[in-house]
């Protein structure tokens, strides 16, 4: 069972009642689920997880999720994902170890079934009828994959750069998809709350009390992945801000539990060509702004005014953390030493981590022998005409005899 206490707003430090609220009433910010940590910490022991029948999926850590009815609990089997080591670029960076944490193994092929694993079951023990979200692609498509297990109505708006492959699979779990012209992402957002307040949808946005609660069991399962050690880096690629906060909050809660007695440090990775929140932390501002003419190769990144960017700066550095960014080509060529070297296959946004950790190594501002985790956001099957800039090309002949491999 769920020991939810209730909400309380990040900045003004409102309490408030467990709800399908978005932000605080009081201030429009953010707003963040609390649990009895205590009462936690003398339920959810390492033993205990250790057991056999805690589920491999999200709801293994159900009493750090606001979900309080098992009925309402739907599961595709996200989460438990592998966790491998990269033993060849980790040599090659002079890393004590490297791993990378491959979330586009989940169910839709992100990060963001643990989100949509919450936030609908979260919709459907409150009996909304319909949820949705605004989404660059992963969220559209996760979204969709949930609200069909649950037997729920989604609503979802996009950008119109979105992927095919991204729009066909969100389309293939039947949900109503609308690809919005000339409209800036940070005004989509905004207004599908206002759309979706007036006739009964319950938005899961990237920034969503309940989608943050999902996001943040990777930093559960990581630290039983690494046999309850902790990383001393994540590396994150971030778009709004509210994966890379959920991954902190995890760690965090865990620590706050007894579980884990240390944090690790953070590393959020941006796009050159969108990189709001990066350029926050090198100028040494507490505050977020927008980010003019944004544009990348990797579009699950391009939010120029993302809704949790600033909780996302306080994040990095409350871990003692950086942020950096690197160029389309950069990121490329990560997709491609991932994929060539370690058989880790993945779009450009879940290769940004990589390409950035790279030059935050040369720089000195992570040393290298250290243990870094790589957070994989997603499958390179997302974004197919990106996966053909960097494979090779297919050679055709009659036949094979006198063939030389």
């Amino acid at each position: 069972m769920s020991l939810s206490t209730g909400m309380q707003c990040d900045e003004c430090g409102r309490q408030l009642e467990l709800s399908t609220l978005f932000t605080c009433p009081n201030c429009n910010r953010p707003i963040s689920v609390r649990y009895d940590y205590k009462e936690i910490s003398q339920i959810l022991t390492r033993k205990r997880l250790g057991g056999k029948r805690r589920p491999h999926n999200v709801w293994r850590y159900k009493e750090l999720l606001p979900i309080r009815n098992a009925s309402s609990q739907i599961s595709l089997g996200e989460g438990g994902t592998p966790l491998v080591k990269c033993l060849e670029l980790g040599r090659e960076l002079r890393t004590k170890s490297l791993y990378a944490k491959l979330e586009g193994l989940n169910p839709t092929g992100s990060f963001k079934d643990r989100g949509s694993a919450a936030g609908v079951s979260f919709a459907l023990e409150r009996r909304m009828k319909a949820v949705g979200c605004v989404s660059t692609g992963n969220m559209a498509a996760s979204t969709a994959a949930y609200a069909a297990k649950a037997g729920v109505r989604c609503f979802v708006f996009v950008p119109t750069f979105v992927t095919a492959e991204k729009v066909t699979q969100t389309l293939a779990y039947g949900a109503r998809l609308i690809s919005v012209r000339n409209l800036p992402y940070d005004q989509m957002y905004d207004q599908s709350h206002r759309i979706g307040g007036m006739q009964g949808v319950y938005m899961i946005n990237s920034n969503s009390p309940l989608r943050v609660e999902g996001q943040k069991t990777f930093s559960y399962e990581l630290c039983e992945d690494l046999n309850w050690s902790v990383p001393d880096w994540v590396v994150v690629p971030t778009s709004s801000g509210g994966n890379f906060y959920a991954i902190w909050k995890g760690f965090k809660e865990f620590k706050e539990t007894g579980l884990i007695d240390r944090l690790p440090k953070l590393l959020l990775a941006q796009s050159e060509g969108c990189a709001p929140i990066a350029t926050a932390f090198e100028r040494g501002s507490d505050k977020v702004e927008p980010f003019p003419n944004p544009h990348t190769i990797a579009t699950a990144l391009l939010n120029p005014k993302p809704p949790g960017g600033d909780r996302a700066l306080r994040a990095v550095r409350e871990s003692r953390g950086v942020a950096g960014t690197a160029s389309d080509q950069e990121i490329l060529e990560a997709c491609r030493e991932l994929a060539s070297r370690e058989a880790i296959f993945c779009e450009p946004a879940a290769a940004t981590g990589y390409a950035v950790l790279k030059k935050m190594i040369s720089k000195g501002a992570v040393e290298p022998d250290e243990t870094i985790v790589l957070d994989a956001t997603g499958v390179g099957f997302k974004d197919m005409k990106a996966a053909e800039k960097i494979a090779g090309k297919i050679e055709t002949v009659d036949r094979l005899e006198g063939l030389t491999l």
